[in-house]
């Protein structure tokens, strides 16, 4: 009896030697916690969807790997259009995580009753985990209508500074407006400009097939940043129409909050005779958030006497644009001063508004003989 024992336990050894490892298997699944959209709507107006999901598989989910929300059926995403989720998914969603995805969709113009649904799609563009099913949603034509055809807005502003805005919006519906009916211009993103809500001129009364001017001074943010700035018609509390163009707004203020700039190179000759000219390149690398434009960036001598090589800023080319990670090379003719001496040389880039930001080039000094 006791051998057999011991042949169990050295059988039962061998097996838990030379099992074979199971490596746990690597997934994505959802789990639905909540799904809040509105059971009726008007054609052509806009309605937000607020989808909660809580990851319980085994991967991350993140935009940037390709995680998205999708319709759950193809006839969906024909009639509705693609959804945009406005970056519900740039922060990653470890397993474990929940996630809030909020968007906007448009009502078709179709009057009937329609079951909406989304899913969740992985990186490997398959659909993944519950079906977030909504109750049916009813679907009813409105005479109100309205298309954006104009909108006049600057691209750049300083930090706390008054500016106008126009629009001009068409009233393509069955309906006329006026401000004692309650219409009026509503901005999408509140508490940003200073002024939500453009109204109607008191004696106005825009017709069907007629055009409305909203004109109005808004106030731009006191920190420096990227603002959006779109609009859409309400009358009282329902929104209809189209959305105006989607602009970011570019708020200046700190320089070195939005523009950066690294030094390259320069080329220089370390001695001079007295009033000889030279030509000279400095080189300087886009590490901001936006674009260089003319008018706006300039090349700035941080020399105290500004005009001591006979030059103190040099403009970008007329014709150039130096996006985020390219080189703006400056090619430009200095003259050594009248005495003799040793000078300093050095350059930084330049915002009109705002002033110096980034790095300075390396401070060289230039013996004039």
């Amino acid at each position: 009896m006791t051998l057999i024992k011991s042949l169990s336990r050295l059988f039962f050894l061998y097996l838990v030697l030379n099992a074979v490892p199971v490596l746990a298997e690597v997934s994505d699944h959802s789990k639905l916690i909540s799904l809040d959209v509105a059971d009726y709507m008007v054609s052509g107006q806009r309605y937000n969807v607020n989808i909660e999901y809580k990851n319980v598989g085994t991967k991350v989910w993140s935009a940037k790997k390709g995680y998205r929300i999708i319709w759950s059926e193809r006839g969906l995403r024909k009639a509705w259009g693609i959804v945009d989720m406005a970056g519900a998914l740039d922060k990653p969603v470890a397993p474990g995580e929940s996630v809030v995805i909020d968007f906007y969709l448009t009502a078709p113009a179709s009057t009937r009753t329609a079951q909406l649904s989304w899913q969740l799609q992985g990186a490997d563009g398959k659909p993944f985990g519950e079906v977030a099913v909504a109750k049916p949603v009813r679907i009813e034509y409105s005479d109100k209508q309205a298309r954006i055809v104009m909108q006049l807005v600057p691209g750049e502003v300083a930090a706390g500074q008054s500016f106008n805005a126009d629009f001009r919006v068409e009233n393509t519906g069955e309906t006329a407006w006026s401000r004692a009916a309650g219409f009026q211009l509503v901005a999408l993103k509140r508490g940003v400009w200073g002024l939500d809500n453009i109204e109607l001129d008191s004696e106005a009364h825009v017709a069907p097939g007629e055009i409305a001017r909203f004109s109005a001074s808004f106030t731009a943010p006191e920190h420096a940043g990227v603002y959006p700035f779109q609009w859409q018609m309400r009358q009282n509390n329902t929104f209809f129409g189209d959305l105006s163009v989607a602009v970011n707004v570019v708020v200046s203020g700190d320089a070195n909050f939005l523009y950066g700039s690294e030094f390259v190179y320069q080329k220089v000759p370390q001695t001079m005779l007295l009033g000889e000219r030279h030509e000279v390149v400095v080189q300087f690398k886009n590490v901001s958030k936006l674009a260089w434009h003319v008018g706006d960036i300039s090349l700035v001598t941080l020399v105290s006497d500004s005009l001591a090589w006979a030059v103190g800023s040099v403009a970008i080319g007329p014709a150039d644009t130096v996006a985020p990670g390219e080189y703006a090379v400056f090619r430009f003719n200095i003259q050594a001063p009248l005495e003799a001496g040793q000078y300093p040389f050095q350059w930084q880039m330049n915002h009109r508004h705002n002033g110096l930001f980034g790095l300075p080039s390396e401070r060289l000094i230039i013996d004039v003989k």
